[in-house]
């Protein structure tokens, strides 16, 4: 990790790759985030993709430039909910969170940052789990089970990735806060890797 595969004249980053199912121009969003990855970290402010799996090499050149972006953060809603220990959790991840954005950018699909954070929560050892499994019930009776794209933090906090758009909609709050309320818990963030803004908004049930 972190080891690129060719440095050119100390000026350019080489990622070789034989993947067999891509035959396009784009390459796949968790090679070009890798790439971009290895300029930041480097310093660098050129690289290319190579991938060797076809007759005819498929080659992108990407470009790094710092990125540059707005942070937007609404905390009021949870403050009543949680303690000076809950406090430091989260501000682990919100730091986390400030991170991927800044060594990744903006613009990647939901799952790529979904799958950033998870790597970047276990590096932190920050206890979690992915894909929360929420219980219907009606009458007090159970009447379904639903996987969602949430996580779970420290068994306390929902945290619901979101990405390429302008604003938070009013939807994800609402289902933010029925899933709160299914699983027992309070409070839950909605994280949002706009295109310009990175957003981090919380909401709370009583």
């Amino acid at each position: 990790m972190f080891e690129p595969d060719i440095v050119v004249w100390d000026k350019i980053v080489l990622e070789l790759k034989v993947l067999l199912d891509f035959k396009g121009r784009q390459f796949p969003e968790i090679n070009q985030a890798q790439l971009l990855q290895y300029l930041n970290i480097f310093q660098m402010n050129l690289g290319m993709l190579i991938n060797f799996a076809h007759p005819k090499v498929g080659i992108q050149r990407m470009i790094f430039e710092p990125v540059q972006f707005k942070v937007e953060e609404k905390y009021e809603r949870m403050m009543p909910f949680i303690s000076e220990l809950d406090k430091q959790t989260l501000r682990v991840v919100q730091r986390a969170i400030r991170k991927l954005a800044t060594e990744y950018g903006l613009g990647f699909s939901e799952k790529i940052y979904r799958n950033l954070l998870e790597a970047e929560l276990s590096f932190l050892n920050v206890p979690y789990s992915r894909d929360v499994e929420v219980e219907a019930i009606w009458n007090s009776e159970i009447v379904g089970r639903q996987y969602t794209r949430y996580f779970l933090i420290a068994g306390k906090f929902l945290l619901h990735i979101r990405s390429s758009l302008e604003r938070i909609p009013v939807h994800d709050f609402i289902k933010t806060r029925t899933y709160l309320r299914a699983l027992g818990l309070q409070v839950g963030w909605i994280v949002n890797f706009g295109y310009e803004t990175l957003q981090i908004v919380a909401t709370a049930v009583k």
